[in-house]
């Protein structure tokens, strides 16, 4: 089943179970032909068996934002890029119009995207932008602030990535790489030894 199939009220598998979906935002972004897409939008691509054997079971399309959860943390896909089996994806790139959903469960679970272990909708505050949003409201009411699933780790820019090189370097002398960098280091590999 696809995220474009599922419906209000459907089950999807967690990883406590079967959860009734909720809701699911959509969100559309357009482009005009004569300006390309800002780099924050394009999406990632998860390559069919980048993270193991069996997973994804296909290729698999994120937002940058999106996290997977890998080695028990949730780590946004953008930072999980490698070049080889999770990159940025060059087709959208040509494309006219993105469209991303959101399934939203009643809290912050992990759902699977072909076997991807990845976040449902988190709501952390602040704005939403999705095109069915007064739909949502109409339904449910504001949103309410929801607990994260696991920890998550990411790099907000500046500062956090400069520690994340800091971390990186003094690695050689003794491994201090945070879990951002564990896991890219490990599917990076993982994708560079099936390539030979």
């Amino acid at each position: 089943m696809t995220v474009e199939t599922l419906l209000i009220g459907m089950q999807v598998m967690t990883t406590n179970g079967p959860k009734p979906v909720k809701w699911i935002g959509r969100q559309t972004l357009k482009r005009n032909q004569a300006v390309a897409w800002h780099p924050r939008v394009v999406p990632v691509r998860i390559a069919k068996f980048a993270i193991d054997d069996y997973t994804p079971r296909r290729d698999v399309c994120l937002s940058q934002w999106h996290a997977l959860y890998v080695d028990g943390v949730l780590v946004p896909a953008r930072h999980l890029v490698n070049g080889k089996s999770i990159r940025f994806d060059e087709a959208a790139l040509a494309a006219e119009q993105l469209e991303y959903f959101h399934v939203v469960l009643d809290t912050h679970e992990i759902i699977f995207a072909d076997g991807l272990p990845v976040e449902s909708y988190m709501y952390a505050g602040g704005s939403v932008a999705w095109d069915n949003l007064d739909e949502y409201l109409q339904r449910y009411g504001e949103h309410r602030v929801m607990a994260p699933f696991a920890p998550i780790h990411s790099y907000d820019g500046g500062f956090d990535e400069l520690g994340g090189l800091i971390r990186l370097v003094a690695s050689r002398i003794v491994d201090v790489r945070d879990p951002i960098q564990i896991a890219h280091d490990r599917l990076k590999e993982r994708a560079t030894s099936k390539a030979a």
